[in-house]
Formats: C-alpha cells, sequence, structure tokens
C-alpha cells in the first residue's frame, strides 16, 4: 500500500544508492534491508503488500515496479502516474512496458539486440504494436519535454519512490 511520508529523504536515496544504481551489489542491497537503513514502513510502501507465505510474492504495488515475472524493473512510474492524475497514461505505460518483458527484449545481450528486438514487437504486426500505439497516444503530454515521464516527477526512481512513498513531490523526499 502506498503511504506518502512511509519514507524519508535519507531512506530513499539509501535506497536508490544500495538497490537501483550503477554500483548497487545484491550485498549492499541485501544490507540496506537488513540493516537499521530502513524502517518497516518504508519497506512496506516500497514493495507493496507481500501474499503468501511459500514462496512470498510481491504484489508490485509499492513504490517499485515489479513485472508480472516477480522482478524489479525500477520505480513504479505507473503508480506514480496514477497519483499524479494520469490514470489513462498509467495504464498503457503499464501496459507496453510488461508487453515488452514478455517478448524476451529484456534479455537482449546487447543495445543494438535490444533495439533490434524492440524494432520487431512495435511496429505494425509486432507482438505489441497495438499496446505501443495506445502508449503514444494516452501518454504524448506526459513523453514531452517536462511532461511528467521525461524530466518530470515519474521519470527518475528517486522521483517515482518520493512520490509514492516520500513526501509526495517528487523531489527526494
Amino acid at each position: 500500500m502506498q503511504v506518502i511520508g512511509a519514507c524519508s529523504g535519507a531512506e530513499l536515496a539509501g535506497y536508490v544508492t544500495a538497490c537501483d544504481s550503477s554500483t548497487s551489489t545484491g550485498p549492499t542491497c541485501n544490507a540496506w534491508f537488513s540493516g537499521d537503513a530502513s524502517s518497516t514502513a518504508c519497506q512496506d510502501c516500497l514493495f507493496g503488500p507481500i501474499t503468501g507465505s511459500d514462496p512470498p510474492m510481491l504484489t508490485g504495488q509499492g513504490g517499485i515496479w515489479i513485472d508480472y515475472q516477480g522482478n524489479n524493473i525500477g520505480g513504479n512510474a505507473p503508480g506514480c502516474l496514477d497519483l499524479k492524475g494520469m490514470s489513462g497514461c498509467a495504464s498503457a505505460y503499464q501496459n507496453i512496458i510488461q508487453c515488452i518483458v514478455a517478448s524476451g527484449c529484456e534479455s537482449c545481450a546487447d543495445g543494438p539486440s535490444y533495439q533490434a528486438c524492440l524494432n520487431i514487437i512495435l511496429n505494425t504486426g509486432g507482438a505489441c504494436a497495438t499496446y505501443y500505439s495506445t502508449y503514444q497516444s494516452s501518454c504524448a503530454a506526459d513523453n514531452a519535454d517536462g511532461g511528467l515521464l521525461n524530466g518530470g516527477v515519474c521519470s527518475t526512481t528517486a522521483d517515482v519512490l518520493s512520490v509514492i512513498c516520500g513526501n509526495g513531490s517528487g523531489d527526494g523526499g
């Protein structure tokens, strides 16, 4: 459950550094969760409700976006968009990203391979073409320079986490 104010700015900055940056590692992320760097309330907000116990499953309804396979794919941009009153774009954005993940493009070994995969699935007749078209029309303003997804409060993991679990402004907590 998203709880604005559940995380302090220091907790959010610590999470991004330890778990979602170019320098983060499994051990640094595990240390953030198991140490005194974060409160239970903040962790609950970041990951949303957990269902089941064998194994526990993340619902992906918190600040961290969980794909259909249970993998962390960054800040929950659709949740951020929804909280900012852009539910149509939020739904379209979630659908296109989930389609890209399901297509296998995310497992490409390098940038050119990833781009080639995207060209196949997003172009007319591609597996994700309809989702992409809906995304383009629903999120045009949010993708424009300075829009929520392009320099605005839903464009970086840190900003998304601030909107959903921080002070609600997208300025880091």
